[in-house]
């Protein structure tokens, strides 16, 4: 990494603000974590130096410094997608009920999931930040900084998970609908689902995990550990669509609603395996309530 560097804050009154160094050598700010598109896409081809916590009146407060070195293994690249590249979603009918009724998807907050470890850098960036300090007071404070905003990112970060398959599998099928007779997929592609938020301010992140087999530490997996995951988990094949809203008072939101188009977010509904002799109705009498045309595909042998 590079060595510390007072950052220049120009009092946007950002509540945090990445101080980074671009490839032309000048010093740039990025909010951090902002509604929409955040930060992740705006630092890549830079050198984060840390981070800006911002006071109440709008004065440089804290600086969580990015750790300079540490160990570098187990990181698989993260697959290359494009607007073709297909995706699916799978969720129980009333899920999807929901979706075409509010003409909304749902976000879950990441510390709700049932992994512990979501949204949670390795265990290597706390040894980063002990190898990289000067004394132990600096790596108390910044073990202090970095605890804090894992907390606060898994209290304010949702996402929508979905997974890059060409066909529908049978693992996912039974991991995220229970085996159970109301079990279905929707179909569709990255483009597609960048269409379907029409009505939303700015377009949410999208991004593929990238998954490890042993810890290991980068700016990267420092700063977006939302983007990472276990190598255990690699056959989900995820691709995921993320919100930050770090403003409001969400702790007691488990999920929320953002709007989407539903006809342009939808190319095929598929039927789970198990699926109930009147789970094809039930799709086509939702379907047709709502003026949606879809193809619809058993998966019953």
């Amino acid at each position: 990494m590079t060595t510390k560097t007072t950052p220049i804050y120009d009092q946007n009154k950002r509540s945090s603000v990445l101080f980074c160094v671009n490839t032309k050598g000048e010093h740039i700010q990025i909010p951090y974590y902002a509604l929409g598109l955040s930060a992740f896409k705006k630092s890549k081809g830079t050198v984060i130096l840390g981070n800006i916590n911002v006071k109440d009146n709008g004065t440089m407060g804290s600086i969580e410094n990015t750790p300079k070195i540490g160990p570098y293994s187990g990181h698989f690249p993260r697959p290359i997608v494009s607007n073709s590249t297909k995706i699916w979603r799978y969720m129980k009918l009333k899920r999807f009920e929901e979706l075409v009724h509010d003409n909304s998807l749902a976000f879950s907050r990441i510390d709700q999931f049932d992994d512990p470890l979501e949204g949670i850098a390795p265990d290597a960036c706390r040894k980063a930040i002990n190898h990289s300090s000067s004394s132990p007071e600096e790596a108390a404070k910044t073990l202090n900084l970095f605890e804090k905003r894992m907390h606060t990112n898994r209290k304010s970060g949702f996402v929508s998970c979905w997974t890059i398959k060409e066909e529908s599998d049978m693992q996912m099928w039974d991991n995220y609908t229970k085996k159970k007779s109301d079990g279905i997929a929707i179909e569709t592609t990255v483009g597609m689902l960048n269409e379907s938020f029409t009505s939303m301010g700015q377009m949410p992140e999208l991004e593929p995990i990238a998954y490890f087999d042993s810890s290991f530490f980068s700016q990267e997996i420092y700063w977006f550990p939302f983007t990472f995951k276990q190598q255990s988990f690699a056959y989900e094949s995820e691709l995921r669509c993320a919100m930050f809203l770090p403003t409001q008072n969400l702790d007691e939101h488990k999920w929320i609603k953002f709007p989407i188009n539903p006809d342009l977010l939808i190319g095929k509904i598929h039927l789970s395996p198990y699926a109930s002799d009147d789970l094809k109705k039930k799709v086509d009498d939702i379907c047709n309530k709502h003026s949606l045309i879809k193809p619809i595909q058993e998966h019953r042998s």
